[in-house]
């Protein structure tokens, strides 16, 4: 494990062994970046937003409703090259709570951090 920061109050670490952007949150532990990664804002955002999960919709439903859907679809992105996993339901959530969270950021990655749409 490489160097400890933190980012709205949570920990971040660094994980030599996530490739690239991987990233994943543990609510009530922190959030894990690859190397060079825990400065990037966009996916920092988008990780609090699995913390908002965590505290929005408790613990036990995060660790075994949201965290394994999450997992499943990132896992499904290597197997499926047509699927993509920023599009899953839960990824779209977290990105939605980052973005109310953080007061609607201008310099919201939409591209890469969909946000969930709202109907007129």
């Amino acid at each position: 494990m490489g160097r400890k920061e933190w980012f709205e109050n949570t920990r971040v670490y660094e994980l030599r062994g996530l490739k690239g952007a991987s990233a994943f949150s543990l609510p009530g532990i922190g959030i894990f970046v690859g190397l060079t990664y825990s400065t990037n804002y966009d996916l920092l955002r988008h990780e609090y937003g699995h913390i908002l999960q965590g505290l929005s919709k408790g613990f036990l439903s995060f660790y075994f409703l949201t965290a394994p859907l999450s997992l499943f679809s990132a896992f499904y992105e290597k197997c499926n090259k047509n699927y993509l996993h920023k599009n899953a339901r839960v990824e779209i959530e977290a990105n939605t709570l980052a973005y109310s969270y953080f007061a609607e950021p201008e310099n919201w990655d939409i591209l890469n951090f969909p946000l969930k749409k709202v109907k007129n």
